[in-house]
């Protein structure tokens, strides 16, 4: 009919709809009975209402629920969860046996390459094996239980033995540092340890030099000298400041000065070196040469200025 008449069916629907909407909701009622019964009611609502735009039916996929429903044509749901079985790539025995012989081997990287494995998945295997951690459960946990407990614990105390160690290296390097000065001064070794900050920063060793010897670096020395002398601390970054500026003919500001007192192992803020600049007078001072606006010295004609009267 469309054809002979030469109009489309869409056109013709919302026509029908216009003038007869009963018998519009009829024929959208019997065209869904109609695919629902074709597709042995396994199309839902939106596949049907597809099927209707594609036969020229321009209908809501709302109204199609709606219609469905009160015919009782909605399909049910169906389960379609599929129990996938998990394959590793590993197998759990080949992880046991690899975190084992992680724990008893001296070199982890020559083991990975040799079992052709990435050396953080051998540390990964041996965290998720560890029934420390509480996640290890039947077959996963490793065998001897007391394991992971002895070798947090042999952790610790190499951590509080190398701790040590330095700490005696540190206090040695010092001992020879005062036994060095008594000898050259001629004073006694309590003298020699009490003494002032100054007269160590001040002596014939660099403060480098003295951190090498004690094996330490300039900035935690630097740290821990002004948290022990605040004041001789700040005497100490005074005197480098001044140093700096008279070195460079106060051509250097604050910001240069800065940079260059954390090249030399003080890590002093920026607002700090210019209020010691400041309270010293040593802040850089721009010498602008004048320009005059106009030529006082001219020839030409003066005018009034006429516009300030108003």
């Amino acid at each position: 009919m469309c054809q002979l008449a030469q109009v489309s069916r869409a056109g013709f629907y919302r026509y029908l709809d216009r003038r007869a909407p009963e018998e519009e909701d009829m024929a959208v009622r019997s065209a869904i009975q109609e695919i629902a019964l074709e597709h042995k009611r396994y199309y839902g609502h939106r596949r049907v209402t597809a099927e209707l735009r594609r036969r020229g039916m321009m209908v809501n996929h709302k109204r199609v629920v709606r219609i469905m429903r009160t015919d009782n044509l909605l399909t049910k749901e169906r389960s379609c969860t599929v129990k996938r079985k998990w394959h590793e790539r590993y197998p759990q025995k080949f992880r046991i046996r690899a975190v084992e012989r992680m724990n008893s081997c001296d070199n982890v990287l020559r083991l990975a390459r040799e079992l052709g494995l990435n050396r953080s998945l051998l540390y990964k295997w041996r965290h998720r094996l560890d029934p420390a951690n509480g996640q290890a459960q039947g077959e996963v946990m490793i065998r001897n239980s007391r394991e992971s407990t002895l070798r947090k614990e042999i952790y610790r105390l190499k951590r509080l033995l190398a701790n040590k160690t330095v700490e005696v290296d540190f206090f040695r390097c010092a001992l020879q540092t005062v036994g060095a000065r008594r000898r050259k001064s001629g004073i006694s070794g309590e003298q020699a340890s009490t003494m002032q900050s100054e007269t160590s920063l001040q002596g014939s060793l660099s403060i480098e030099r003295m951190c090498q010897l004690g094996e330490v670096s300039r900035a935690g020395f630097y740290r821990h000298f002004q948290a022990q002398a605040p004041l001789e601390e700040s005497m100490k970054v005074r005197s480098a400041i001044q140093e700096i500026a008279l070195e460079h003919r106060k051509r250097y500001g604050y910001r240069r000065i800065t940079a260059e007192l954390r090249r030399r192992g003080l890590a002093v803020n920026h607002k700090r070196v210019a209020r010691m600049m400041q309270a010293d007078n040593l802040l850089a001072i721009r010498n602008c040469e004048w320009l005059g606006a106009t030529d006082s010295n001219t020839e030409l004609e003066i005018y009034l200025n006429l516009a300030s009267r108003l």
